[in-house]
């Protein structure tokens, strides 16, 4: 029935506004309320319901008793025409056995009725809904509103309501050139919402209906962008020069990529990328510290696998970017040109060379947004203000340090540059002839030199 169609659209809303506004619950303590609600209107959508399956169930029981009832009038007053002879009881028989054949055929009609009912309230609502009138701007005559470069016009705008006792707003005008960031402050109903919604013709504005509602020196109400009043023009070419941040976040169930992307239908890969770096940069500020510039050219690397390796990959494309690494899993131990031992492992051993590595790992963060900085640190404030070598003071959100073993942030973060109970060990060799060979050959006797770096993990000891 229309009322239990009507009574479960509110319990949904009822409990929609519960699970979205679930923290305001909480914090009002009104869960008793909102279950004493919920529960009321749970009760008249129970009953409403009740009633209608009351109805349809009633229906068939009572069609046979009327069914019973007609039979059996028809068979007084056949026995009564046998009786005197004017009918045969043949012709009475064949005639119940015909009336018992159509009232099998036409026993499913029973519910028919019953379901019309049904469906005729939510058909009155679609009806209502297909009835309804079509967004205005949306005719394909309508001229394309130009790209907006003057201002944004408000002419004595006024904006009611529907069954409202006040407008919303009342004769508002002004003025905002291109370029201008302007803020609309005021108390909660004092319009703000309502003003801003009328760029994007979310809502129109109240159309005078009679001269002296204005003046007779007035014009009737409207928004104008460089001069066009924006009724009288293309409502998606007016919305396609709009970005609006909503006071909720809204996110569709979609990538990350469509969602920066939505409503953009021809974004490519680069801009919803530089889209992504733009709203980084404004919410994290990251600061890249290094002591110095590698001296000097070598081939690094080491083991690399799980997280790591699908890291690697996805930042330089292992494998289309042969030329900066070399991947290579059987490995020989040399001993100044002593073979040690021979293997191969699992994962393969991945090579580069060290400053070309460190220049794609710099390109990568300065065009996330990350701001470098070359110099030794020398001390940390408790707020997280660095205090550089150079006499430059750094303040960021995150902080990359790459300062070595006696590394400044290390020891602020973790009370020493490292804990001998959980550090990772790494060491780097003069490594000229390693790829000469069908395998990966590290000779620790090659080098004149080398040097080690420890780092802090969060647990175990490598």
């Amino acid at each position: 029935s229309r009322k239990a169609l009507a009574g479960g659209a509110d319990m949904l809303r009822a409990s929609t506004e519960a699970l979205q506004g679930l923290r305001v619950v909480k914090v009002h303590t009104t869960e008793r309320y909102e279950e004493g609600r919920f529960h009321r209107i749970n009760k008249e959508v129970m009953r409403q319901l009740f009633k209608a399956r009351a109805a349809r169930a009633l229906a068939s029981p009572l069609n046979e008793v009327i069914v019973i009832f007609v039979m059996g009038t028809l068979a007084a007053v056949a026995t009564k025409q046998i009786m005197d002879g004017r009918l045969e009881a043949s012709s009475f028989i064949a005639g119940l056995g015909a009336l018992a054949v159509a009232g099998a055929s036409l026993k499913p009609l029973n519910g028919i009725f019953n379901e019309i009912q049904t469906a005729s309230a939510a058909a009155d609502r679609l009806e209502q809904l297909l009835n309804a009138d079509e967004e205005a701007g949306h005719d394909a005559a309508l001229p394309r509103l130009p790209r907006h470069a003057q201002e944004i016009r408000f002419e004595h705008v006024t904006f009611t309501y529907q069954n409202a006792d006040a407008p919303s707003l009342r004769g508002v005008s002004v003025a905002i050139p291109h370029g201008q960031t302007v803020a609309v402050v005021g108390p909660n109903g004092s319009g703000k919402t309502t003003l801003l919604s009328l760029v994007p013709r979310l809502f129109e504005p109240d159309r005078p209906t009679a001269p002296d509602e204005i003046g007779a020196d007035q014009p009737a109400g409207g928004v104008l962008i460089d001069g066009h009043d924006i009724s009288t023009v293309s409502v998606r070419s007016l919305r396609r020069q709009i970005g609006v941040v909503t006071q909720e976040t809204v996110l569709f169930r979609a990538t990350i990529a469509d969602n920066i992307a939505y409503g953009a239908e021809n974004a490519t890969d680069e801009r919803i990328r530089a889209a992504a770096r733009a709203a980084r940069a404004l919410g994290l500020r990251v600061a890249l510290i290094d002591r110095a510039d590698f001296p000097r050219d070598k081939l690094c690397g080491g083991l690399v696998s799980g997280r790591s390796l699908a890291l690697l990959d996805r930042l330089f494309d292992l494998s289309a970017d042969g030329l900066l690494f070399h991947a290579e899993a059987r490995v020989a131990f040399h001993w100044a040109g002593t073979p040690l031992a021979r293997f191969t492992l699992d994962a393969p051993l991945h090579f580069t060379m060290r400053r070309a590595f460190d220049a794609r790992l710099r390109a990568i963060a300065l065009e996330a947004g990350a701001i470098p900085f070359t110099a030794s640190v020398d001390a940390m404030a408790p707020d997280g203000t660095l205090a550089l070598s150079d006499g430059t003071t750094v303040r960021a959100s995150c902080l990359v340090g790459a300062d070595g073993v006696n590394s400044t942030l290390a020891r602020r973060l973790f009370g020493r540059a490292f804990d001998p109970e959980t550090i990772g060990f790494g060491l780097e060799v003069e490594w000229p002839t390693a790829l000469a060979e069908p395998e990966t050959v590290i000779d620790f006797g090659a080098a004149d030199w080398g040097y080690g770096w420890m780092f802090p993990k969060a647990q175990g000891t490598t």
